[in-house]
Order: structure tokens, then sequence, then C-alpha cells
């Protein structure tokens, strides 16, 4: 095929296209008319030929055009060529032709733009047929997130020192930027004099911009391995990933994510621990390096609880005379028979209203039992145990049990209860476990208003050190003070002073008279 001007070399207004077919020249047709065009800017000139005017299709290869003019009338003589033909002006054959670039056709990835929804989990090669038969020395090939290929993504540059027939195909060895919509052009170079040249891009206007969706995999089958323990994380594996980023969150937003790692495994434990909660995680797939991502996976979720301390009970069972041993099942959790989990410690809260609104005593401990060390008040208390775990992070509080404590009282020995003495009585009772020392009071008052005498000793037995006066009832009475001061409940009983406990009372006699 050539094209010729009217009105001398690059001032022609119109142009014909000749095809060769066979062995034989068709007839001209004017480029204008059949969708063509010419345009021209220095010493560079752009033809656009409809490929249907010439038969040209995607399994014919190449084209070359060649330019030459002839006179607007006459017998047709070539005038003048590009390049310049020695044999110009002559009635012969040209003989030199001007080989000029075309925008090569891309092959791969197909365009899907508007017809084809496929979309590639990853980079495929680029792949594009020959250019004119020149001999070329590479190729220059971008990809950008535009039609109008101005955010460029990536590029690459395949040049050589010498000019050869060079490959017409690219394997990226990465994934671009991750999951986008790719535009995609090729541009030839050339080699002559030591000089290289460009020629055209595969693609001139945006509406015919090569496009191809790249849609990376994502990890499917998100499971955990426990809920009352940091679990493990695990993961179908991904074809073709390099790692994989997990993150874990209480925010749904993740937006102060208590794990972000990478990782090459498909499943990660962390070594840390979760406090209790609801969280939330996600997976995504690296290939071919740390800054290429493809999409995160739908979000999972799963709910934290630490196990609860079960079987509490105080020993012994009953009323208990003092605070007694609390005591609760060890906390062993298993995962398919495999232990898993275990209390680091145990926290204890004693209250003495069911809401614990006011802690009376705690404690944490590493053992299954606690026996509290202070002294306890009369009266009902309630009891509850959560675990700690390794990082000191607090599970849930267990149901409360309960215990009452009361003292035991001592029993009064002597003076028995309503004796009638004739002096200062010594006055003993009976140890009590537990007691640190006891107190004493006597009183006159049967409601202890005012005492008459009152001690506190570490003795079962005490004798006053001044007399009590006679002939009058006394009342006494003993309670154990424990280690912290608290006093127990009393014992009391009843006393007569009467100098001569012992009459002899002999009948009246009469005389009479």
């Amino acid at each position: 095929m050539y094209a010729l001007r009217e009105g001398g070399l690059f001032t022609a207004t119109r142009v014909y296209i000749y095809t060769w077919q066979g062995s034989n020249w068709s007839a001209p047709q004017v480029l204008s008319n059949i969708g063509g065009r010419l345009a021209h800017n220095g010493d560079y000139v752009e033809l656009e030929i409809p490929g249907t005017a010439i038969g040209y299709q995607d399994t014919t290869g190449s084209y070359a055009i060649s330019l030459l003019s002839l006179p607007a009338s006459g017998s047709g003589t070539p005038q003048d060529s590009v390049p310049s033909d020695p044999g110009i002006p002559s009635s012969g054959t040209v003989s030199r032709f001007a080989s000029v670039t075309e925008r090569m056709n891309l092959v791969m990835p197909p365009n899907n733009a508007g017809v084809d929804p496929t979309a590639y989990p990853s980079i495929q090669p680029f792949f594009w047929d020959w250019p004119i038969l020149a001999p070329w020395s590479g190729a220059r090939m971008q990809a950008h997130l535009d039609p109008q290929f101005t955010s460029l993504a990536e590029e690459y540059i395949l040049t050589t020192d010498t000019a050869h027939w060079a490959m017409m195909s690219r394997a990226w060895g990465k994934d671009f930027l991750g999951d986008n919509t790719y535009y995609w052009r090729v541009q030839p170079r050339y080699r002559a004099d030591g000089a290289s040249y460009s020629g055209a891009w595969s693609q001139g206007k945006p509406f015919e911009s090569w496009r191809f969706e790249r849609r990376g995999f994502v990890p499917e089958n998100l499971r955990t391995s426990v809920t009352f323990a940091t679990p493990t994380f695990s993961w179908d594996m991904v074809e073709g990933a390099e790692s994989y980023d997990l993150e874990v969150d209480n925010d749904p937003g993740f937006g102060s994510r208590e794990i972000s790692v990478n990782t090459k495994l498909n499943s990660y434990t962390y070594e840390n621990t979760l406090a209790n909660g609801m969280y939330y995680w996600r997976v995504r797939v690296r290939r071919n390096g740390v800054a290429n991502a493809n999409e995160w996976s739908p979000v999972q979720t799963f709910t934290l609880t630490l196990p609860v301390p079960t079987g509490l009970h105080h020993r012994p069972p009953g009323v208990v005379g003092r605070a007694p041993p609390l005591c609760w099942t060890p906390l062993i959790a298993s995962s398919g028979g495999v232990p898993v989990l275990a209390a680091w410690k145990y926290r204890v809260r004693v209250s003495k209203d069911a809401p614990f609104t006011n802690i009376f005593d705690s404690v944490d401990t590493e053992q299954s039992c606690w026996t509290p060390t202070k002294g306890y008040d009369d009266g009902q208390y309630y009891w509850h145990v959560a675990m700690i775990d390794g990082q000191g992070r607090l599970g849930d509080f267990s149901a409360p049990a309960t215990f009452t404590k009361q003292y035991s009282v001592t029993t009064l020995i002597s003076p028995t209860n309503g004796a009638l003495l004739a002096s200062t009585p010594t006055f003993v009772w009976t140890p009590v476990n537990g007691a640190a020392k006891y107190r004493l009071q006597v009183s006159l008052s049967s409601t202890f208003v005012t005492f008459y005498d009152s001690v506190d000793t570490v003795n079962t037995r005490y004798t006053p050190r001044k007399s009590y006066e006679p002939r009058k009832t006394y009342y006494w009475r003993v309670a154990i003070i424990d280690s912290d001061g608290k006093v127990g409940p009393y014992t009391d009983a009843i006393l007569i002073l009467d100098p001569y406990p012992y009459r002899v009372y002999l009948p009246l006699v009469l005389k009479r008279r």
C-alpha cells in the first residue's frame, strides 16, 4: 500500500490510498472518504487508515506505508518520495520506500472495557503484535490508573545497545499497586546510527484505551480455634500468596488494632492475651512484596470469654465461728481434650451485700483456696471468684456464694448462774478457739448500762483486784476478742454476793405463863 498526494510534498489537500492486492494495485480511494486522516507536524507525518479499507486483520501481521507524490494531472510519473529516491522523477518503478511505525495491536490481557467482565487475580504477561518490518531494540510499556494515562502505576523499558528483533511480551515480576482497573499501552523503540527512537503508542485516544481488572484472591474460610483464650486465627491458603496481613480489633472500624501482623503462614497465634469482649478480624493477601496487597476478606467476629470458676464452697460447711477457708474448682480449660488454658491467678472478693457495692475483703491468689487473714464481724457474707490470665487480664466473676460467720461463745464455769457467794469471786470460763483475748464485764444492771468492773485478759479466769460490795446482785458476762479487736457475742450470768451465805434458822420458842 502507498499513499500519494496532490499539490506537492506536505501541501496536499487530498490523499489517495492504493493497496497492493496480489499482483495488482487497487483503484485509488480518497483517504478522507473512507474515514482516514493525515496529520503532520514538522518532519512527523501520521496516517490514520481504517483496517477494513486495506483488508487488515489481526491475522495479517503488520504493514508498511510508502509516501510519494504524483502530479495532479498528466502521466502519473512519480515526482518525489519519502525518503528521496535517486530514480525519481522517472518512469521506472519506485525503489525506495519509507517504513513508518504503526500503533501496535495489543493482545493480552484482553480488553475488558465494557465487554469482558473477566478479572485477573494477578498481573498477567503483556503480549502485543510485532511492529512493522524494521529492526527494533525494545519497547516501552506503561500501566495507568486512568484512561487518559496521567496516573502511572507501573512502567518498564526494554532496551538494547543494538537493533534486533526484540520480544513482543513482558512477564511482570510484581503485582503493581494491588486491586485496580489498569489501562495499558506499548510503544516500540528503534535504533539507528547509534541513536534510539520511539515509535507511536499503541493507544492514541482515551476511548481506545485497553484496560483489564485486577481483583486478587481474598482468604476464605476464616476461623478461630477457641473463644475462651487468645485463639489461633486460621484461613485457607491462597494461590500465589507471599504473605498475609491479619488485623484484630474490638472496634469494627479497626481504628485501634489489638493485633496487626504480617505472616507467611495461613494461621497465627498471638503471643499476648486479649481481654474479654467482642472482636472483629480480617485477612488479606500480599504478593511479591509488602507494598502490594489484595482486598481484605469479609470481616469476621468472635466473642472472647475467659472461663468462670465453679464449685465455690467454704470449709467447714454451715455457720462458722471465724472467716473460713474459701475454695473452688481449679480452672483448666481444654479444646478437643487438650488443655489449652489454666488460670494464672484468681481474684477473690468478699462483700456484705449481694451487688458487691462495698468490697469488704479482696485478694489475688495462685491457689484454689484462700483463708482470710483478718477478723470478720458476725453476719452473712457474699463472695465470688474470677480468673486472671498471664498478663493480668481479669475474666468474669462467678455467681456469688455465701457463708455466715458467728463467733463461738464461751461457757461460764464459775461462779454458776444465780450463785450465792459470801465474798468477791474468781470468774472462770472455757477457752474458745480463735480468741486472742477475752472481755469480762460486771455490772449492777442487767442491761450493762454501766460497768462495775471490766477487764480484757488473755486468761480464762480472772480474780478482781477490788472487793465487791456485799448484799448486791451482780451481772457478769464474757465475750471473745479476735486478733483484729473484733468482739464476739457475750455469755452472761447472775451472781448474788452475801456475806452470810450459810444461815441457820432455829424455831422460835415462847414460854407460857
